[in-house]
């Protein structure tokens, strides 16, 4: 049975950057890119209750997801200044939302995140998914 290649983002023209060569969605929001370029940014590494680890690349729809969310008319939660654990486990959901190593809501994510703490660049922390 052959397999069925994932789809690929390739931008259009002469443009250079880590995508030109055709990484995946999930690969630029994880650290699952064996064959291309390591994308600067902030990652965090997750580890859940089940024992699951992955580690996520978080980007500008993460911070602008905090923003909608943090002090919208239901929710009071501050600001990641007041509430620096909740903003880090936060990114760390949305991150993993859009990868797709989560798919619950936050509350849930919440409960079973044991461990979201920053991977240092070029540290001993290699980013090794699990699933």
């Amino acid at each position: 049975m052959t397999e069925t290649p994932r789809p690929q983002f390739v931008p259009a023209g002469d443009e250079a950057g880590p995508t030109a060569q055709g990484s995946s969605l999930r690969a630029l929001a994880t650290d699952v890119e064996p064959d291309g370029p390591v994308l600067a940014g902030h990652r965090i590494r997750v580890t859940l209750e089940d024992g699951r680890a992955f580690v996520v690349r978080v980007d500008n729809r993460d911070f602008v997801r905090w923003d909608k969310t943090a002090n919208n008319g239901r929710n009071k939660w501050g600001s990641a200044q007041d509430v620096p654990f909740r903003f880090q486990t936060f990114l760390a959901w949305s991150a993993a939302l859009r990868a797709g190593e989560f798919d619950a809501g936050f509350p849930d994510f919440e409960d079973a995140c044991v461990e979201a703490r920053d991977v240092e660049d070029g540290g001993d922390d290699a980013a090794r998914p699990t699933r």
